[in-house]
């Protein structure tokens, strides 16, 4: 169990590199909103950057921690980013389908 804690800051920017361009994470939508990204922001500051590599750490999680509140802040103003409008256009879209079974229509 020692060697976990070491590999939490990889873990959580592996997760928080997949977010630039999320088509891996796309298939569960997350994050869907600008609080869902404030939230992980600041978890991963003060899970994966304060704890780790001196005062870049520190640094970097007071960063994370600066841009978690502005992503709180934009979703107390319902902002909402382009991929945030494009998910919204697909979601009501006529020809989206929520994968339910089809196959009750045949019998």
């Amino acid at each position: 169990m020692v060697g976990i804690p070491n590999w939490v800051p990889f873990y959580v920017g592996l997760a928080g590199a997949m977010m630039v361009n999320p088509f891996i994470l796309q298939v569960v939508g997350f994050p869907r909103n600008f609080l869902q990204h404030g939230i992980f922001l600041i978890i991963q500051a003060l899970f994966a950057n304060i704890g780790y590599c001196g005062k870049i750490g520190v640094a970097a999680g007071y960063f994370s921690i600066a841009v978690g509140v502005l992503d709180l802040i934009a979703s107390a103003f319902h902002i909402k980013s382009d991929r945030m409008k494009d998910l919204q256009l697909v979601k009501d879209h006529p020809d989206y389908s929520t994968h339910e079974d089809d196959d009750d229509d045949d019998e």
